[in-house]
């Protein structure tokens, strides 16, 4: 908070910067759920150019883990490169060690939307496993410069799009633990993909470009779940051919296409479900299926119980 201040000459008041009209509009937020964690949330237009810069320093007795949600793609410079940012690169988390300093351009009359989960070193060292976590327990104990970057999953955007909902009811009842609840499911997935990295990095063979590409198609099968599009268009869209777009997809994202559009799918009518807005039947049809019952085993295989058995221990 006190960064943002100061690099934005404005206020704290209550744990909250309120952007004056002059400069833009929006808010920046702070919240304790817990001592251990603390969430900071950014939601903000600006009307003339920012650059936000990160200074070093020596030591930090926090883990941030910094997320950029936003749509539209920013840039940031670090270590001499410019990183494209955003929830649909592969630059949509950016965590840094003290040491490292950066700097950030802020777009102009767009909203921005951040998320940064700041989580005590030794609190988070004493819940981790070292010896199957090793890579996580490196990065907490680890004293030399060095920041990494990682990709958003669609089920980290679930958590980011419900604490983005609790934040805006603050003052409710049991606010404070809805946020840590849901700040805890972010952060184990977000270390659960740290757990899965070698040393070398899990795009050793692929170049910017090919990457930058996949996650194109990623937002395409997402944006597209119901009718999902055929990879012969994919491989077009992508520039490459079915094989190494099937190869690489599964690559980066630990799942062939198929095995992609199908979970997300699922998950998306359990999101559904869980709302209690729609019935069974319209959950299937509005997800392309025009046979229920293949609704019904794909569910079922995915979650162990059928849609009208889910829907119905909701009640």
């Amino acid at each position: 908070m006190a960064f943002f201040a100061r690099q934005l000459d404005v206020k704290i008041e209550n744990n909250t910067i309120q952007l004056p009209g002059s400069v833009g509009q929006g808010v920046i937020q702070q919240f304790h759920p817990i001592k251990e964690i603390a969430v900071s949330y950014m939601h903000l237009k600006l009307y003339e150019p920012v650059i936000l810069i990160r200074k070093p320093a020596k030591s930090s007795a926090r883990f941030p883990i910094m997320i950029y949600n936003q749509e539209l793609e920013g840039k940031q410079e670090i270590g001499g490169q410019v990183k494209i940012i955003g929830r649909n690169t592969p630059n949509g988390i950016f965590v840094p060690s003290p040491q490292i300093g950066t700097r950030w351009e802020m777009p102009v009359n767009a909203w921005i939307s951040q998320l940064t989960l700041g989580i005590d070193k030794k609190w988070l060292l004493s819940l981790v496993d070292e010896e199957k976590a090793n890579y996580v327990t490196q990065l907490l104990k680890n004293k030399k410069p060095y920041y990494i970057f990682e990709s958003l999953t669609p089920q980290m955007l679930r958590e980011i799009e419900t604490i983005h909902e609790l934040i805006g009811r603050k003052g409710q009842p049991l606010i404070n633990l809805h946020l840590h609840n849901k700040s805890l499911e972010l952060i184990l997935l977000f270390l659960e993909k740290l757990v899965q990295r070698t040393s070398e990095g899990a795009t050793a063979i692929l170049n910017q470009k090919d990457v930058e590409k996949l996650f194109f198609i990623r937002k395409e099968i997402l944006e597209n779940l119901e009718n999902a599009p055929p990879l012969k268009q994919l491989a077009y869209q992508a520039g490459m051919s079915v094989s190494k777009l099937q190869k690489s997809f599964k690559q980066i994202f630990g799942k062939s296409i198929s095995q992609f559009a199908l979970h997300e799918k699922m998950q998306l009518a359990k999101q559904k479900l869980g709302s209690k807005k729609y019935s069974v039947s319209e959950v299937g049809y509005s997800l392309g299926y025009s046979n229920l019952s293949h609704f019904s085993n794909a569910f079922k295989n995915q979650f162990g119980l059928n849609p009208k058995k889910y829907l119905s221990s909701l009640k």
